[in-house]
């Protein structure tokens, strides 16, 4: 079956001890960071969940003080990095909603992660909506991100927001911290788009995302997992920044197949090979759930993750049109969102790859797709290397409907970590479907 081109357990009631928590959080796969930022991290989470087993939430202090400091968006004029409207169900303007935007561990981070393992999600950023629900995330600055980086650059982030009974199915994506060193010893970081080049410091385009409102594992569910415990009553009117979240992953479904590579030739005397090279960047969805159920999740953005080694697929000649594979460890988290002042907000599921796990696979197609951006011949006995370009998204490029019910997006562009080599034997050209082949073509075809 031709995939579409386009732009497991279920919720348990779980009791999480202050020492438990604690011992979680000394173990060597609760991170980020350094030893420091690791033990402030403990002494702060447990902090919190002491707080929401209290039953009146006396005393209680934030358990991050980065996240009552963070400045609100609207005082800053850094670049945005993600802007669009918060609305109700009915449409109208969220006003004076409060977003805030979290960053995931590095993907060293959770490359390690087993069930049970518990992590920190980081606020970065801060906004308010306006009287027409329009905002705007921005960063104070670049530098707080880079524990966060890894040793692949990648950047997670997602944006959440709660208000009265509401919320947004919280929305991800996935940017690339690059840096240049100045000179004087200095240096200059920069956010840009998942596969740019090292020294490429030009910003990426805000994301821009329309949210809605709307009951998301908040009130009635969430209420059945406080167990008519009075003291641990849902409340669902807290703010933003008193808020934090204990995140644990809860499913390892293993390595699952995912697109990273596709070519195409209707002609003889052309060979191509793909090369997903080591540090190759893939963009790919993640799913959510109130409940985390079968036929529950939904895909709600994405996530940047990398290779670690590097994958050389076979070299095909005539008439040859291919997809090239390789696997993901899939894993399912459950996000917990608690007020500082004791009670659970809400809680939800997120499905996401957790690193790459290697394999490759290549799939023979029966078809090309239309491709009429035809630029100049290429010579027989000549080689051209395709390495940097934006790629197409394939809305069922991760294999995944046998384990969630749905499959969802991938994308993989051209770079120097995943490029395709053509080998012309006769004069050919090679035909983009929306651009020229040398341009931002999504899929390249061999023709005459």
């Amino acid at each position: 079956m031709r995939l579409r081109r386009t732009r497991a357990a279920d919720a348990t009631t779980d009791t999480v001890t202050p020492r438990g928590l604690l011992q979680a959080m000394w173990s060597t796969r609760l991170l980020p960071g350094r030893t420091g930022v690791a033990l402030l991290t403990a002494i702060g989470l447990l902090s919190g969940l002491t707080t929401a087993a209290s039953a009146d939430g006396a005393g209680a202090e934030p358990p991050d003080p980065e996240v009552a400091a963070l400045q609100d968006s609207s005082t800053l004029e850094t670049p945005i990095v993600g802007a669009g409207r918060i609305t109700h169900t009915d449409g109208g303007p969220a006003v004076a909603t409060q977003l805030v935007l979290l960053a995931w561990p590095s993907n060293d981070v959770t490359a390690r992660h087993v069930v049970g393992d518990k992590v920190k999600l980081q606020p970065v950023a801060k906004a308010t909506s306006g009287s027409d629900g329009q905002f705007s995330l921005r960063l104070p600055d670049n530098e707080r991100l880079e524990p966060l980086a890894g040793s692949d650059g990648i950047i997670n982030l997602m944006i959440t927001a709660t208000e009265g009974g509401d919320s947004i199915p919280p929305f991800s994506f996935t940017r690339q911290l690059n840096a240049k060193q100045l000179p004087g010893g200095g240096k200059q970081l920069a956010l840009t788009a998942l596969g740019a080049e090292s020294s490429d410091l030009t910003a990426a385009d805000p994301v821009d995302v329309d949210l809605r409102l709307e009951d998301f594992a908040t009130e009635e569910r969430t209420k059945s997992w406080a167990q008519a415990d009075e003291s641990a009553e849902v409340q669902s009117t807290v703010e933003p920044m008193q808020k934090y979240y204990i995140t644990e992953l809860v499913a390892d479904y293993g390595p699952k197949w995912n697109l990273v590579g596709q070519h195409y030739s209707i002609i003889n005397n052309v060979a191509t090979q793909f090369e997903y090279v080591r540090t190759a960047k893939s963009e790919i969805g993640i799913a959510v759930s109130a409940t985390g159920g079968f036929g529950t999740f939904k895909q709600n953005g994405t996530t940047g993750k990398s290779s670690t080694d590097t994958v050389t697929y076979a070299k095909t000649g005539h008439y040859a049109k291919r997809y090239h594979d390789t696997t993901f460890r899939l894993g399912k988290y459950r996000i917990s969102e608690y007020s500082t002042q004791g009670p659970l907000i809400r809680r939800w599921y997120s499905v996401q790859p957790l690193n790459w796990t290697g394999g490759s696979r290549t799939r023979i197609l029966q078809t090309a797709p239309a491709a009429s951006y035809c630029g100049p011949a290429w010579a027989a006995r000549t080689k051209w290397v395709k390495d940097r370009t934006q790629a197409v998204t394939w809305g069922n490029g991760f294999d995944i409907s046998g384990t969630i019910g749905i499959d969802v997006s991938t994308s993989t562009g051209y770079s120097s970590t995943a490029k395709l080599t053509y080998e012309f034997g006769s004069t050919r050209h090679v035909c983009g479907t929306n651009d020229l082949a040398t341009g931002n073509a999504s899929e390249l075809v061999s023709k005459q």
